[in-house]
């Protein structure tokens, strides 16, 4: 099987600051975290992975073509970000469900979807219909979870 993000001698750097160096790597299919100390690249990875900026120097796939400017293929890929960024006025379900469509599913298969995502991360039955606004952190963390896996 052919791996969905494969990377060969992947560099970026700002000027003279290097934000990743010569890396090597292939991620298959599934779930995959990136953890590592601050500074060491996992920011300017991911904008790499998900196209927001080009390498300095190296090959960087995803699903076997360059990120850059591809839309289609970001699609694909589910990505939980640090930061929030969940419309706060509206339910988990809708918001997902919102998602899904977006995705390309239609709104009774992304209604499915975002529940079984949503039984999937934990968010208990009772909250899902309610505004998000009021939810704590790790409930907001479960919601941003199930948007990375909503499209399937």
């Amino acid at each position: 099987m052919k791996p969905v993000i494969q990377a060969e001698n992947l560099s970026r750097f700002y000027g003279i600051v290097m934000g990743l160096n010569n890396v090597s790597f292939s991620i298959g299919a599934g779930l995959t975290g990136l953890v590592g100390p601050n500074g060491a690249g996992k920011t300017t990875l991911i904008r790499l992975i998900t196209g927001q900026i080009r390498p300095s120097a190296g090959r960087l796939q995803v699903f076997g073509q360059s990120p850059w400017d591809r839309p289609r293929i970001l699609g694909r890929i589910g990505y939980c970000a640090e930061g929030d960024s969940l419309h706060d006025s509206l339910s988990p379900m809708d918001w997902l469900t919102a998602l899904g469509q977006i995705s390309g599913l239609d709104r009774a298969l992304a209604r499915k979807r975002a529940n079984t995502v949503l039984e999937q991360v934990g968010l208990a039955a009772d909250r899902r219909h309610k505004s998000i606004a009021g939810f704590s952190k790790g409930m907001k963390q479960r919601v941003k979870l199930a948007q990375a896996l909503v499209h399937d």
